[in-house]
């Protein structure tokens, strides 16, 4: 902490002023803290008191052959996130120079391109994949549930309230 104190002669009382002052500052701020929102650093999530824990890896806890794609699928899991038939949700498909959507749809009928009746299944297509499968739901083989522009990789989907 600095306290500048402008003064042509520093007395006792102008410093204690000073100082009186200055706690004054440090109560106030502490009785209402700046609420920040949005993006925030981990030092602004420290001193607001959220917590924070660190994860250690070793090779005790480190899956032998998995990639770090699949480790963070398992997180998604355990956070609640559905599992889907097909294409993972970092699948290297996603990543590949000709992907441009991403569906998540039902399976209909037992002569469906891909997939068994029943499943709920993710797939990351090009272009003519995509037409093909909304052919294949024209046809009432499949019901697509969500749909997403994939550019690079990143995720772009059509409404914000889709499945995920």
């Amino acid at each position: 902490m600095a306290i500048s104190i402008k003064a042509t002669k520093l007395t006792a009382n102008v410093l204690k002023a000073a100082l009186l002052k200055a706690l004054e500052e440090m109560e106030k701020k502490q009785k209402n803290p700046k609420i920040y929102k949005g993006k925030q650093s981990v030092k602004h999530l420290v001193r607001q008191g959220a917590g924070v824990s660190n994860i250690e890896i070793t090779d005790g806890n480190m899956q032998e052959g998995k990639t770090i794609g699949q480790l963070m699928e398992e997180m998604r899991q355990k956070a609640g996130a559905q599992n889907y038939h097909g294409h993972d949700y970092m699948d290297l498909q996603r990543f590949a120079e000709n992907t441009r959507h991403m569906i998540i749809f039902d399976v209909l009928t037992h002569d469906s391109p891909v997939g068994w009746k029943g499943e709920r299944t993710r797939l990351f297509l090009s272009d003519i994949g995509y037409e093909k499968a909304l052919d294949s739901q024209a046809n009432g083989q499949i019901k697509i549930l969500s749909h997403a522009k994939v550019r690079n990789g990143d995720l772009f989907y059509d409404h914000k309230e889709q499945i995920r």
